[in-house]
């Protein structure tokens, strides 16, 4: 029986799942799943579904011809250019998956097996019919022609449900260990990014001592909210006490850790660090969170200093000062990390 990895290691299985990620408005490089559907999209597709006809004949290019699906939901298009595949194919991928009562281009991540979920089925189903269609209208060797489409879909979808776990398992790991599941993991979390974040930082920053106390720090980093759906990127929780040019100094650490890794480690690293967005802390996390002492006045928010008193000041060493030694690092790590054809 032909392994997952081999119905995955072929140039047209490599270039379907190209296909495929760019009809849902994403690249196979550092690839993050759309969020799954919802209860409502899966019953919306499944009363609607049949209704329509599929659409399977070529359709003039442009996005305006969706207005031409009679579906009369609000159908979210997730636009993308790529070199290899013309706006015309994207076009008419969008107009069959919505004439079949889609809302959105996804998968059911967490049911990868084709014979699991009717909407995983469909999808599929409208992908083999539109890969063809490309095949043709680009004149794409025969063996790309008569893929398996299905099969290389199933394949893919048990390796994308396997890295979603391994993630999962990853951000909570230390749980077995330690018993306190969320507090542990999170604390095991926010040390390894301390560290990638320091060794970065001493990298960039080597004779600057008040910026690299930032990054040596665990608590300087924001902790996070792990979704229940498997493909959702964690949410960020905004630390209160951090400011907002320390927040733009950090992502620029973030950035030029990325760039400075070995290419085969760039993607394993943006995955680690990638967050679904931002939250502010509830009034009960913000008595509880944990704040880094001795960082440079600018790092601290003005709300945060503003509402803690000059003792509690002095015992958490922030002592004000003129110098701006934050807003000189991000002014600094922007010339290095951005367009060299800038400068």
């Amino acid at each position: 029986m032909e392994s997952q990895d081999n119905r995955l290691s072929s140039g047209e299985s490599r270039l379907l799942i190209e296909f495929v990620t760019c009809m849902m408005g994403r690249t196979t490089l550092n690839f993050q799943p759309p969020p799954q559907p919802t209860l409502e999209e899966l019953s919306l597709r499944e009363k609607q579904g049949s209704v329509f006809q599929t659409v399977s004949r070529p359709q003039a290019s442009g996005f305006q011809d969706l207005d031409a699906a009679p579906t009369g939901m609000d159908y979210v298009q997730a636009l993308i250019y790529h070199p290899l595949f013309p706006l015309s194919t994207k076009t008419r991928c969008d107009l069959e998956f919505r004439s079949k009562g889609f809302l959105r281009i996804t998968f059911e991540w967490e049911k990868p097996n084709l014979d699991e979920s009717e909407w995983n089925r469909t999808a599929t189903d409208i992908f083999s019919n539109n890969w063809k269609i490309f095949c043709l209208l680009q004149k794409k060797s025969t063996s790309s022609y008569a893929l398996d489409v299905p099969s290389v879909i199933q394949s893919w979808l048990l390796q994308v449900h396997d890295d979603l776990q391994k993630r999962r398992i990853a951000m909570t790991q230390g749980r077995a260990v330690h018993g306190d599941g969320r507090q542990d993991s999170h604390t095991v979390y926010r040390n390894e990014v301390a560290n990638a974040r320091f060794k970065t930082a001493l990298h960039v920053f080597p004779d600057r001592p008040e910026i690299l106390r930032i990054f040596e720090d665990p608590d300087a980093v924001s902790d996070y909210e792990v979704e229940e759906d498997i493909s959702a990127v964690p949410v960020r929780l905004v630390p209160s006490w951090r400011s907002d040019v320390l927040s733009h100094l950090t992502r620029k650490v973030d950035l030029a850790m990325v760039q400075l890794a070995n290419r085969e480690h760039q993607a394993g690293i943006s995955r680690l660090l990638a967050r679904g967005g931002n939250r502010v802390l509830t009034e009960d996390e913000r008595l509880e969170e944990r704040i880094p002492s001795a960082l440079p006045f600018e790092a601290y928010h003005p709300d945060f200093i503003n509402r803690t008193s000059i003792l509690e000041h002095h015992q958490m060493k922030i002592c004000q000062a003129s110098a701006r030694p934050v807003s000189d690092a991000f002014e600094d790590i922007q010339k290095v990390t951005g367009p060299s054809g800038n400068l």
